[in-house]
């Protein structure tokens, strides 16, 4: 069940329709718990598309708007409309499960190679799994940003 925001933000990302990072945390808490109810393990991902700056230069900006809705369409169809959002710029997280996260992430990956017509860039993605401690999901998504960073 989604929880009204009392935020007068907007809920979706304007570029990319993801859930803004705000609304992501909420979806997540929720998401979160009904995972370890269910017995899974919660995992957060924190994703960033390595060399933006440069494509956006050389390709110009909406080329890079174009790469960067190319990503969030293969997001949304890989975590689901709500369990991803779009933090900004060319930062991205989402929510799953622990099960089969490799599988996952291997076709995640594998997909976005070929978006935008293969002129694509490198993902760098840092998880936090809820094994190493059940945290706020803000702090969850710090800890796997930090985890991408380290790449």
């Amino acid at each position: 069940m989604k929880r009204q925001t009392e935020s007068t933000g907007n809920r979706y990302s304007f570029l990319t329709n993801l859930p803004s990072m705000t609304y992501f945390f909420e979806l997540a808490e929720e998401a979160r718990d009904a995972c370890i109810e269910q017995g899974d393990v919660p995992v957060f991902l924190f994703m960033d598309l390595s060399g933006m700056k440069f494509f956006n230069t050389k390709f110009g900006f909406s080329a890079g708007d174009m790469l960067l809705l190319a990503f969030a369409r293969v997001l949304r169809e890989t975590f689901g409309s709500e369990a991803c959002c779009h933090i900004g710029a060319d930062h991205f997280a989402a929510f799953t499960s622990e099960d089969g996260l490799e599988e996952k992430l291997t076709a995640f990956l594998g997909r976005c190679k070929g978006i935008n017509e293969g002129n694509s860039l490198p993902v760098h993605i840092g998880i936090y799994s809820s094994r190493m401690g059940k945290v706020p999901v803000s702090t969850a998504c710090d800890r796997a940003k930090l985890a991408c960073d380290h790449l």
